[in-house]
């Protein structure tokens, strides 16, 4: 029951595609495209959101030991890394000097700045290669997901560098791309446990905070059909995550734990050059 409630949450995840072809446009002209991601977490991240849910539902009727409010703790961090949710982005990406591209993406929940260099070109070299680097910073947290109402996160915090590396051929008609995933974050928040109250039991409010960092290491494949400037299109991006996360609770400091796990993050969307 508990992975059900936890699949069945919408929110602000972070974007994991890049949702632009592998080339620039060209001196003076933009790319733009608009879309929304699907991330679907699985391993370590979504076992500590389920066994935090069964322990919120436990928490309803009797007194938690420190193991399972130390797991409650570990959920909204496994939460924090890569809910499961759908997430809208809208981007550009200009072209002011040759074969360099300034650009810019925003989603529900953050805001990155990023530039492109093309080394490669379809029509010299016969396909398109392009590199480039990014930072996002998140506006704000996500939206808990269902069974965790017990649990506030505050002051979240999530910063994100990512390096797109793109090959790719292109038509009138067509565009395909992919490449490796590559990506670090740091992320963190203040987290306060309001344990409610039953049977003559007075709650509690427990106050921690959870500090994590986490390598996305991947592929990513994309296509899209149109004519010209307009073009509708589909990207899968799966990635390893190489995480860890660190808890402050109960009067003590560095709890560690794991936050390794697999991510597929499919999104469609729109794409127009102009």
């Amino acid at each position: 029951m508990s992975a059900l409630l936890a699949l069945s949450t919408c929110g602000c995840a972070p974007a994991l595609s890049t949702f632009h072809p592998a080339h620039i446009a060209e001196k003076g002209h933009a790319q733009a495209e608009f879309g929304a991601d699907a991330a679907l977490a699985l391993s370590r991240p979504r076992e500590h959101v389920f066994w935090g849910i069964d322990a919120a539902y436990a928490a309803r009727s009797s007194e938690l030991s420190q193991e399972e409010r130390l797991q409650l703790f570990k959920a909204a961090g496994g939460h924090a890394l890569s809910p499961t949710a759908v997430t809208p982005h809208v981007g550009i990406g200009f072209t002011p000097v040759d074969r360099w591209e300034a650009n810019l993406r925003y989603t529900s929940s953050s805001f990155r700045v990023g530039t492109r260099h093309q080394l490669s070109e379809m029509d010299k070299d016969g396909y398109d290669f392009t590199v480039g680097a990014g930072l996002a910073y998140f506006l704000r947290g996500y939206p808990l997901e269902s069974g965790l109402e017990i649990l506030e996160l505050k002051d979240f915090w999530r910063w994100q560098i990512d390096v797109p590396i793109l090959f790719g051929r292109r038509g009138e008609w067509f565009r395909l791309w992919g490449g490796p995933r590559l990506m670090l974050a740091r992320f963190g928040t203040d987290i306060v446990l309001n344990l409610p109250a039953f049977n003559g039991y007075p709650g509690e409010q427990e106050n921690g905070s959870f500090l994590g960092y986490a390598a996305y290491l991947g592929t990513q494949i994309g296509g899209a059909v149109g004519y010209k400037n307009l073009f509708v299109g589909f990207e899968l991006t799966s990635a390893y995550i190489f995480g860890s996360g660190l808890i402050d609770a109960f009067g003590q400091r560095g709890f560690k734990f794991n936050l390794d796990g697999y991510i597929i993050n499919p999104a469609i969307g729109v794409i127009a050059e102009f």
